[in-house]
């Protein structure tokens, strides 16, 4: 172990990285810059970091708003359903726990893991609201309700109030279960800092064409890049309401891939409920459930191929073309289904010609 007075609180390999990474507990109050830099110094650490936190990206809300399933509408998810629903995927979410029993996702969840150390596996309204937007089929309609979920518990109660919050390490080994289980998409409604270690693992997912998908942030139009997001090979989508509006705590920045509805849209809740939610977290949901979609069509689309039909379907907001507000513009289930079919029916095409 490098020694420079610091506790060992666990070893982890995790295959996806193809790195063996140990956290500590520095016992003495020093900064954490402090013992980094120390242990920097050390030819046996490859690098050194903190294990950061990342918060959900879930913000305010009017309780009072009416046409509570209208992102429904404005993804075109009729026509998306004649098309596909979700049957055969696997949707990996990254989150606090889903509550698997209530009545709207019956079925939904396949498998779970607990990545988290506070021994506490109990479900919370925020992955269950994620895990209904994709795959509800009750009460609530989801975008693929055939999908199948994979639940990350990543995030954990982190103060008095209930603020859920994860670590690189946490999210880092949920990634790796949820690729090792066959997931081709990680859905990563949370924001952090900038994260080597965390861009490292995106990497090697994008490299084994998983899809992923992040919230844009809730930090407001002058914030820094939020991270997931902002990283390369991943999906950054922010909020917009029933007008079309962007959520004004969104983050703005040239990450913005395209938008969905994430303001004032009806979600799952604990103890068999609905609630009315609102941030760039809900709609990154529409967008994996959308990608769900898209895969059932065509199983063997690339990241590349399911970025382009979902910005080139989007129907464009703001200025003309992309801009940093709205990407794209607001996802389009049907027209990129649409798409998808046209780009493999030119492919077959192509390849019959002698």
């Amino acid at each position: 172990a490098l020694d420079q007075g610091q506790e060992v609180l666990e070893r982890v390999a995790l295959a996806l990285v193809g790195t063996r990474l140990v956290r500590y507990r520095i016992p003495d109050g020093r900064a954490v810059a402090v013992v980094v830099a120390a242990l920097e110094s050390d030819a046996r650490a490859l690098s050194v970091q903190p294990n950061f936190f990342y918060r959900q990206d879930a913000g305010e809300t009017d309780p009072g708003s009416e046409n509570l399933q209208y992102a429904l509408n404005k993804v075109e998810i009729g026509d998306a359903h004649l098309q596909a629903r979700g049957r055969g995927t696997l949707v990996a979410i990254i989150d606090s726990g889903i509550d698997a029993n209530h009545p709207d996702l019956d079925g939904a969840v396949v498998d779970t893991i607990d990545v988290t150390s506070d021994g506490n596996a109990a479900p919370h309204d925020h992955g269950t609201g994620i895990a209904g937007i994709i795959s509800a089929n009750g009460l609530m309609r989801g975008i693929a309700p055939e999908a199948g979920l994979l639940s990350v518990r990543a995030f954990a109660h982190s103060d008095a109030a209930g603020s859920n919050a994860a670590t690189t390490i946490g999210i880092l080994r949920g990634m790796d279960w949820a690729v090792k289980g066959g997931a081709r998409i990680l859905n990563m409604s949370f924001a952090g800092a900038y994260d080597p270690l965390m861009e490292r693992g995106v990497a090697a997912a994008a490299g084994r064409q998983v899809i992923m998908v992040a919230a844009a942030g809730n930090n407001g139009p002058e914030a820094a890049p939020a991270y997931p997001a902002a990283y390369d090979r991943v999906i950054a989508v922010t909020a917009t309401d029933i007008a079309d509006r962007l959520y004004g705590q969104a983050n703005q920045g040239d990450y913005i891939a395209l938008a969905a509805p994430g303001v004032d849209v009806l979600v799952l809740a604990l103890d068999q409920a609905h609630l009315v939610q609102s941030g760039t977290s809900f709609s990154a949901a529409h967008v994996s459930g959308i990608i769900a979609l898209l895969l059932e069509a065509q199983p063997t689309l690339t990241a590349d191929q399911v970025l382009w039909a979902l910005t080139a379907a989007a129907h464009d907001l703001g200025p003309d073309g992309w801009d940093s507000r709205f990407g794209a513009g607001r996802a389009n289930a049907s027209k990129a289904l649409r798409l998808v079919g046209h780009l493999f029916r030119k492919e077959t095409e192509a390849s019959k010609t002698p």
